[in-house]
């Protein structure tokens, strides 16, 4: 980058900075070396002022577009919006996710059978697909992190590459209900609705997932 783009540059994010957190903004004018001084007191400031919220990753829209009342979801669409398109079909049997990196399987029903909670995590222990031996069952919110509740039957976001979702019965989690052990939280495709059932039940499918790169743009 040559040195004058740079300076614009600077200037450029002092004025957003000031902007964001109050100080004086460069005149037309004024000298190099002043305006870099001042994109470092800035500089100082803006790192005081969002260190609080380092790490923080935010929670995502729902997907609701569609108002029922004000003030609702669908009125203010609060939360990070996803990004277009969101899914990577990697044409291998598999599909990356550029929300939360997750890397899941592109067939819903890869697995074919319904099987109990403790089956269901043996059977995607074992899974080997696309090179890949690290798949497992997800936990329940990243199998929320899929539903988009503006949609319905199936409740995931338009456009999405998977295949075979089941509709009959929920997917398990890997997520044990506190304090009833003895079951499991579980979602549905239909509507996004998470319940939570006895982990010896046999009716239940299997979503595999695993962690792939954190974010493919």
């Amino acid at each position: 980058m040559s040195e004058s783009k740079r300076l614009i540059l600077v200037m450029a994010l002092v004025l957003f900075a000031t902007v964001l957190f109050g100080g004086s903004t460069p005149s037309a004018g004024e000298g190099q070396s002043s305006i870099l001084k001042k994109a470092e007191k800035l500089k100082r400031v803006v790192k005081r002022e969002l260190m609080p919220y380092r790490g923080v990753a935010g929670v995502l829209k729902t997907g609701q577009s569609t108002s029922y009342a004000a003030g609702d979801d669908g009125d203010l669409q609060r939360g990070i919006r996803w990004p277009e398109p969101r899914f990577v079909d990697h044409g291998d049997g598999t599909v990356t996710d550029k929300v939360t990196g997750l890397m899941w399987t592109k067939d819903a029903q890869r697995l074919l059978r319904k099987v109990n909670w403790y089956d269901a995590l043996k059977a995607c222990n074992d899974l080997v697909l696309a090179g890949h031996d690290n798949w497992r069952l997800p936990n329940v919110r990243e199998m929320v992190s899929l539903i988009d509740y503006g949609a319905y039957d199936p409740a995931l976001p338009s456009g999405h590459p998977f295949t075979n979702i089941q509709l009959s019965d929920p997917y398990w989690s890997s997520t044990t209900s506190v304090p009833h052990v003895a079951q499991a939280w579980s979602v549905g495709m239909v509507n996004g609705s998470v319940r939570r059932y006895n982990k010896t039940s046999n009716t239940y499918h299997i979503w595999p997932v695993r962690r792939g790169r954190h974010r493919i743009w």
